[in-house]
């Protein structure tokens, strides 16, 4: 295991920069996800502020697609309400940009019902939980905090990530980007393909 992961550092090392998304490609999808967040972000987060990034992404690329679906005239989109306007008989595609979870199918009238019910709680729209519920209610299996430190925590042992204390009281760790590899993932997180739909 240890071989490996020495490995996995030393060819993000010495890769050349066209090349760098093969070796992201021995990574896990959450790992790679945990890692283009921090390489868009461009400083050191912890693991629950990485799960925030995510439902937020998540969200956001969510209501994009409905946007899509207002422009293409198949749903209206009001301030708090959400109707099919036309039939459209394929499942809707969430998140197909995403390396995790991954393209996830869901029925128009699923998504527009847990939307709808989204929606009524006006006051609550903004806060992570309420975001993160609504994802769960459409299939987005949103990793655990847990879960997201022990990814984390073994690209730490990799060489990939840097481990920091936080100076934050309910923060153990902050994680950070190997600066010996920084500049070369970033750029590669920039131009990786799209995951595969």
């Amino acid at each position: 295991m240890k071989e490996r992961q020495a490995n996995i550092l030393k060819l993000l090392e010495e890769l050349p920069q066209e090349k760098i998304h093969f070796a992201l490609s021995l990574l896990t999808p959450l790992q790679r996800e945990s890692i283009e967040i921090l390489a868009k972000r461009q400083t050191s987060l912890s693991a629950f502020e990485i799960k925030k990034c995510m439902i937020q992404k998540w969200y956001g690329d969510i209501w994009f697609m409905l946007s899509w679906l207002h422009s293409k005239e198949i749903i209206t989109i009001k301030e708090d309400r959400i109707e099919i306007v036309q039939n459209y008989p394929n499942p809707v595609l969430l998140l197909d940009k995403t390396f995790y979870p991954g393209p996830i199918d869901i029925s128009l009238p699923t998504l527009i019902e847990n939307f709808n019910a989204f929606l009524k709680n006006k006051e609550k729209t903004n806060q992570i939980s309420t975001k993160e519920k609504l994802l769960k209610k459409l299939g987005v299996p949103v990793p655990s905090f847990a879960k997201i430190q022990s990814e984390l925590n073994e690209l730490v042992v990799i060489g990939v990530l840097f481990s920091l204390p936080s100076s934050k009281r309910n923060t153990r760790d902050l994680y950070a980007i190997n600066p010996k590899i920084a500049e070369k993932l970033v750029k590669s997180i920039e131009k990786l393909p799209s995951p595969s739909l």
